[in-house]
């Protein structure tokens, strides 16, 4: 196996564990009371890694909220964006709170 091989493999598993890269819909949902940080473990950790880091050394899907707003991330959780899939299920208020969850691990 060469090294093209062997890199690509792991990658792909990843993309299709993170739901590929055409973002689409996810279906994650949890009870209101649930706090913000088992929600982010729970619906975005097998992506973006416990710390917001990203997977495989932080190579892909690392979280960079790049001076966003809580707001401005909120939204982006709804709709999803490129790679990412939308997150329709959770409610304002989750959304919301893990918008500043991220903006606090990405500190």
């Amino acid at each position: 196996m060469n090294f093209k091989t062997f890199m690509v493999i792991p990658a792909a598993l990843l993309l299709t564990a993170c739901g590929g890269g055409d973002g689409g819909v996810s279906e994650f949902s949890a009870p209101e009371n649930t706090p913000v940080a088992k929600v982010f473990e729970s619906g975005c950790a097998k992506c973006h890694g416990s710390d917001g880091g990203g997977k495989m050394a932080g190579m892909m899907y690392k979280m960079e909220p790049g001076g966003r707003t809580a707001e401005e991330l909120s939204a982006l959780i709804l709709s999803g964006q490129k790679g990412m899939p939308a997150f329709p299920k959770l409610s304002e208020a989750q959304r919301l709170a893990l918008a500043k969850h991220v903006i606090k691990l990405r500190k």
